[in-house]
């Protein structure tokens, strides 16, 4: 965009001239949106989309927000974007725990 402070990348990190992330935070927040809408796009079933999303996806965010210095409050708009895709996958009910997307270990 044309009102868009200049910026460099360094080592994978954005930096703007004007010192903010915002930037970064909308590039990594619509990477996640359309990974998600990729996925989502396939016929694959709800626990093989899971996988994809845990192995693949997650983890690019995850390397975005351990280059950048972004606030949690990122880091758990990333987790509610995935957890809402999760839901609706697995079709889990709006009231229902999260916790059972993400079983224990022992559980397994």
């Amino acid at each position: 965009r044309r009102d868009d402070p200049p910026m460099f990348k360094y080592l994978g990190r954005c930096f703007q001239a004007n010192r903010k992330e915002c930037i970064a935070v909308e590039r990594l927040l619509k990477l996640v949106e359309e990974r998600l809408e990729l996925v989502d796009a396939t016929h694959l079933t709800a626990p093989m989309k899971a996988f994809i999303d845990n192995n693949y996806v997650k983890l690019m965010s995850f390397s975005q927000l351990m280059i950048h210095d972004f606030p949690t409050s990122i880091a758990e708009q990333v987790n509610a974007i995935f957890q809402r895709r999760f839901r609706a996958w697995f079709q889990l009910a709006r009231g229902a725990d999260a916790s059972v997307l993400y079983p224990a270990k022992k559980n397994r």
